[in-house]
């Protein structure tokens, strides 16, 4: 029975852009991921620090897939997208401007999509040539109106 009721879960995979001990995000997202129970939770994050993850429970499945520039966020699409595709995720929520953007640049359709914005302002954001990008991710957001009927569907 147990083996069915794994089998049965639903899977969340939770973007940040890393998982360091510094800000409030990294601190919202542990505490997520280490009391969400009923569900499969996969854990991907693109930069260092990452010294939170020797807090995350064992069943945890952390990825980390590098983004180094503004061109590598490309390549971290295309790689979400496979990630998805090849571990039958359920639900993405996406943490931070980088991820979001991430997550929104991967287009990714067949599955609910939730971002949270955890600040609007990032006056030391390494991308500084693109002006405003928690608006820029907004803006790309496709999927809106879709997770809203979803949600209320399943409410």
């Amino acid at each position: 029975i147990n083996e069915i009721k794994i089998w049965l879960l639903k899977k969340i995979l939770h973007i940040i852009d890393n998982f360091g001990q510094g800000a409030g995000a990294e601190h919202v997202l542990l505490g997520i991921l280490n009391n969400l129970e009923g569900y499969e939770n996969y854990l991907l994050y693109f930069n260092k620090p990452d010294d939170q993850i020797e807090k995350l429970k064992p069943n945890i499945n952390i990825n980390y897939y590098p983004v180094t520039g503004k061109l590598s966020l490309l390549s971290a699409s295309v790689y979400l997208r496979k990630f998805v595709k090849n571990n039958n995720i359920d639900i993405v929520h996406a943490h931070l401007t980088q991820s979001i953007i991430v997550t929104q640049l991967a287009r990714i359709k067949s599955i609910p999509v939730f971002i949270t914005y955890h600040a609007i302002l990032f006056p030391t954001f390494k991308y500084k040539s693109i002006v405003s990008l928690p608006y820029l991710a907004h803006l790309i957001s496709y999927k809106k109106n879709q997770i809203i009927e979803w949600f209320l569907k399943i409410n």
